[in-house]
C-alpha cells in the first residue's frame, strides 16, 4: 500500500497548502491564543453543565449571554465561516473519491 499511503500524504500536503486551510488553521490558532474567548469558552461549558444537572432560570440565561458574546466575536465569525467553507471542501474531496 505505499501508493495509497504516498497519495494520502501528498494530498495532506496539498490540502495544507491551501490559502483557506491555512487561514483556518491561523484563526483557530488566535482562537485558542486569546484569553478572553478561552474563558469565555470554560464558562459556557461550566454553565451548559450546571443548566442541564438543575433546571436555573438565572444559569441558562448566563450561558445565553456568555454563548452569544463567544458566538459575536468576530474572530469566531470568521472561523464559523472558514469552518464551513473547509467542510465543504472535504465533502467534495470526499465525494470525488467514492
Amino acid at each position: 500500500m505505499p501508493n495509497l499511503d504516498n497519495a494520502l500524504f501528498s494530498l495532506k500536503e496539498e490540502l495544507y497548502s491551501l490559502p483557506l486551510i491555512k487561514e483556518f488553521l491561523k484563526i483557530k490558532q488566535e482562537i485558542n491564543d486569546n484569553e478572553r474567548l478561552s474563558n469565555l469558552d470554560k464558562n459556557i461549558k461550566r454553565l451548559q453543565h450546571q443548566s442541564c444537572k438543575n433546571n436555573d432560570k438565572a444559569v441558562k440565561e448566563k450561558y445565553l449571554k456568555l454563548k452569544e458574546e463567544f458566538d459575536n466575536d468576530p474572530l469566531v465569525v470568521n472561523y464559523q465561516i472558514l469552518y464551513e467553507e473547509v467542510n465543504n471542501l472535504l465533502k467534495e474531496i470526499k465525494q470525488i473519491l467514492e
